[in-house]
């Protein structure tokens, strides 16, 4: 579980909790998706938003699933996240899903 701390942005969102330890290896920078969870030295994640960097060279430990983004982005400092894994098969499913709900929202 991690908390939202009061370091929050349209950049990103740093949380704080059990630090992640990640193998020591040599990283290029690349792009950083939206959602992308990157973890500094300090082990503490940094959740990339919509004005992140396009190229990073932290580690990333995941990404958040778009269909999760939205409710994540909600979030408020002193909030608590609790990550799960979720297959590539079962995030798109629930993207079809919240796709579906707004499509039927946008048609009333």
């Amino acid at each position: 579980e991690y908390t939202i701390t009061p370091q929050v942005d349209r950049m990103g969102y740093r949380l704080s909790g059990p630090a992640i330890e990640l193998p020591s290896r040599a990283l290029y920078s690349e792009a950083i998706a939206l959602g992308a969870m990157q973890i500094p030295p300090d082990g503490q994640p940094i959740v990339m938003m919509a004005d992140r960097q396009t190229l990073g060279g932290y580690p990333k430990a995941g990404t958040i699933a778009r269909c999760d983004l939205n409710h994540f982005a909600q979030g408020i400092p002193g909030d608590k996240i609790t990550f799960y894994q979720l297959d590539a098969d079962d995030a798109r499913a629930k993207w079809l899903l919240m796709q579906a709900a707004i499509q039927r929202w946008l048609s009333f």
